[in-house]
């Protein structure tokens, strides 16, 4: 007696949607716009399922199944901020709340807007409506990094900056 069913994917070799189903339409639709790294660079965050879903004119359970075959696929990063484009250079979102105002602090450090000698705990926490005990927690990193300092009596600030090094 022959076997009606297909094999299992192999976990070296995902397999996209059956052919001539919902899922499989979306998912060679979604394929064809990755392809194009121009509009959809590594780190693109792509609409949400659904907006897909409105798009393609399927239900969101029909948009969850392609973007899992192209998640297998290493070609999409589906997470609750969002999915993401994945390729070379993607650096996934950070997830939570703590690690989100650490990489926040830290940007803003970098690109100037937060200067030297800036006290930024309380407008930080209200900011991200996170407790001081949260901020203090997302600070740490940046503490250990040397991009922010603490003293005792004055608060925790960004550091100040000597030819290009921490001290």
């Amino acid at each position: 007696m022959e076997s009606t069913t297909a094999p299992p994917a192999t976990a070296d070799r995902p397999q996209p949607p059956k052919a001539g189903t919902l899922p499989r339409r979306v998912y060679d639709e979604l394929r064809t716009l990755l392809d194009d790294t121009v509009t959809y660079p590594p780190g693109h965050r792509m609409p949400t399922y659904p907006q897909m879903a409105r798009q393609y004119g399927v239900a969101v359970d029909t948009v969850r199944l392609a973007v899992r075959a192209l998640h297998l696929e290493g070609r999409l990063d589906p997470r609750s901020s969002g999915t993401y484009v994945m390729g070379e250079g993607y650096m996934p979102p950070p997830t939570g709340r703590i690690p989100a105002i650490t990489a926040a602090v830290r940007k803003r450090i970098l690109d100037g807007a937060y200067e030297p000698g800036r006290s930024v705990t309380q407008e930080v926490a209200q900011e991200f409506r996170a407790s001081i005990r949260s901020v203090y927690k997302a600070l740490a990193p940046l503490k250990a990094e040397g991009l922010m300092v603490a003293e005792r009596g004055v608060g925790t600030m960004v550091a100040q900056r000597v030819t290009g090094t921490q001290r």
